[in-house]
């Protein structure tokens, strides 16, 4: 990096000139580093943000504006998280994730996102703190994964209520088979003896066709 300002004399004639060089290569490498990490940032599917100190977002990707249905993220640089939920949301952040936040320094669960028309979406999110007191926020909106999961739930359901059905068919058709064998089994005993009895008695005077 050079700077450099010329010596004038006392009619403003310049008569030489300072050159200040300094060597910045340090500075170029950190600045590649933070250029390569801000694209893939930039790259990813999930919104991520940094916020300051008081909550504020310093940095936001595109993905995490357009998940809450912002065109840029410049519409929510300097502004605070809290325009992203609603009244309820912001009380159990602040009775329930922030304490446990700030106590380790990192959270992960699931939360309810607002949207700049209002609406709501279920969203995971992954909050990590910065050396600098700021944080980090990942998002991502789960609202497909929230309708599989409820589809499951609903076939599982469906499922329990088939094999409830099914397990009572079984046990009625238990109940009737044991009906049917004990109300069978006193005549079939009765034509058992009475053949018994025949066979006992008349099987000399039979001939070989049973006349």
């Amino acid at each position: 990096e050079i700077t450099a300002s010329p010596l004038r004399d006392e009619s403003g004639k310049i008569i030489a000139g300072i050159e200040v060089v300094r060597d910045i290569s340090k500075r170029k490498s950190a600045e590649e580093k933070l250029q390569k990490r801000t694209a893939a940032m930039e790259a990813s599917i999930d919104g991520i943000a940094i916020l300051g100190g008081e909550g504020e977002y310093i940095y936001i990707n595109r993905a995490h504006a357009r998940v809450y249905g912002y065109d840029t993220a410049e519409e929510l640089l300097g502004k605070s998280w809290r325009v992203l939920y609603d009244d309820k949301e912001i009380q159990r952040f602040d009775d329930e994730i922030i304490p446990l936040f700030e106590e380790k320094g990192k959270w992960r669960g699931e939360a309810l996102g607002r949207r700049i028309d209002g609406s709501t979406f279920p969203q995971e999110i992954s909050l990590t703190t910065l050396n600098d007191l700021g944080l980090i926020c990942v998002v991502r909106d789960i609202t497909e994964r929230k309708l599989v999961e409820k589809e499951v739930i609903k076939l599982n359901n469906e499922l329990q209520l088939r094999a409830s059905a099914l397990a009572a068919a079984n046990r009625e058709l238990e109940a009737f088979s044991y009906s049917l064998s004990h109300d069978l089994r006193t005549p079939i005993t009765q034509i058992y003896s009475a053949t018994q009895t025949l066979q006992q008695l008349y099987l000399a005077r039979f001939d070989e066709s049973g006349v």
